[in-house]
């Protein structure tokens, strides 16, 4: 077993939503509660903090500069180093209990993301597609507290964790149109130390990070419908 390293003493309120960039070697994350943008460079192990106007939930990187931006309230672009903020549309704005959680982009550029209920973590929120020309969509809805998105290599297949509920599900994806189809169980929490949060691609299986009762976490194929 691989050791585990720290890697900052971020000491995050509610630290979320990793992303390493590839194309700058960064590593960003988001302080959910304190409304914080963090950015790691691991050869040098200096660390950036922006402070957002609102809290950020989720994020994806874009051409040039600036990012995608799930704002507690709803979507926006946002460049962290000028403080530009420029709003695409809201996430359920007739639900005032209800906040956007995870997210991440498909292989097509669209980005797929889900709420959270804030206010008793009833099954009332729903999971949304963000097009490239700003168009949102509503996937599918009796969600609890959306995490974990995430796709296979071939962008085919969606997952999905509801760490209210926790279960972990694989989704049909429709690479041309982003549509979801037949929900699969892949894998069930109930009886586990812990909820599902963060479900990731590994070569042979599908990690899921869990928290609750404890913090760990497990390996499950995306074929079974057990943990491992």
């Amino acid at each position: 077993m691989e050791k585990v390293q720290l890697a900052v003493d971020c000491r995050n309120v509610l630290g979320e939503s990793v992303l390493w960039d590839d194309g700058s070697g960064l590593l960003h994350w988001v302080d959910i509660e304190s409304s914080e943008l963090w950015t790691l460079d691991p050869k040098t192990g200096r660390t950036q903090i922006h402070k957002a106007p609102e809290r950020i939930a989720c994020f994806a990187g874009r051409r040039g500069t600036g990012l995608l931006v799930g704002f507690a309230s709803g979507f926006a672009y946002y460049d962290p180093a000028t403080g530009r903020r420029e709003d695409i549309v809201r996430f359920e704005p007739d639900n005032p209990h209800t906040r956007l959680n995870d997210g991440k982009t498909d292989r097509q550029g669209r980005f797929v993301a889900g709420g959270f209920d804030e206010a008793e973590g009833k099954l009332v929120t729903s999971v949304v597609r963000l097009d490239p020309d700003g168009r949102l969509t509503t996937l599918f809805g009796e969600v609890g507290c959306a995490n974990g998105i995430c796709f296979s290599p071939d962008g085919g297949t969606m997952y999905f964790a509801d760490t209210n509920v926790a279960t972990m599900w694989s989704f049909e994806y429709d690479i041309a149109s982003g549509g979801v189809g037949k929900r699969r169980v892949v894998a069930g929490f109930k009886d586990q130390p812990g909820c599902p949060t963060a479900p990731v691609w590994m070569p042979r299986a599908l990690s899921g990070m869990r928290n609750g009762t404890a913090t760990g976490s497990c390996a499950t194929h995306p074929r079974a419908a057990s943990i491992a």
